[in-house]
This record gives C-alpha cells, structure tokens and sequence, in this order.
C-alpha cells in the first residue's frame, strides 16, 4: 500500500515480500481517475519491518507531472 509520494519517491507499507536494501525493482502505480498506471525503476532506500521507502531511479518527466497533478487534485478533493 502506497502511503507518502513525492517526485522523488514513496513509501510503501505492509509489503508480502520485503526487498533488500539498495535493491532494484520495478514498480507500478495505478492512477485510477486518469485510467493508467505509470511504471518507474526505483531503488529500496529504507526498509523498516514490512514497510519500505524507495528513490525513483527512471520515470519519464511527463509520468512525474502526471503523478505530481494527480495527487495534488486529490489531496484538493477533486
């Protein structure tokens, strides 16, 4: 579960399989209204219990804008 997001990276909590730090994956992040996911290549920085934060390593700058307006609408109710 995503819990924080910024431009340049998120947290995520209550993960099945733990990643090791400094591990590199690929992750996907469903912007239900726009109708799309966006996939970024990330970097684990933080690794706490199940919960872990990672560094965006690759994201196309047009993904960053979408991300950036599309929790900024939410965070506005829209």
């Amino acid at each position: 579960m995503l819990t924080d997001i910024s431009t340049e990276g998120c947290a995520l909590e209550w993960a099945t399989k733990i990643p090791e730090l400094h591990e590199k994956m690929l992750i996907c992040i469903d912007l239900e209204d726009e109708g799309k996911g966006v996939e970024i290549k990330v970097e684990v920085v933080r690794v706490e219990g199940s919960d872990f934060a990672v560094k965006f390593l690759l994201i196309e700058p047009s993904d960053r804008t979408l991300i950036r307006n599309y929790f900024s609408r939410k965070l506005r109710g829209k």
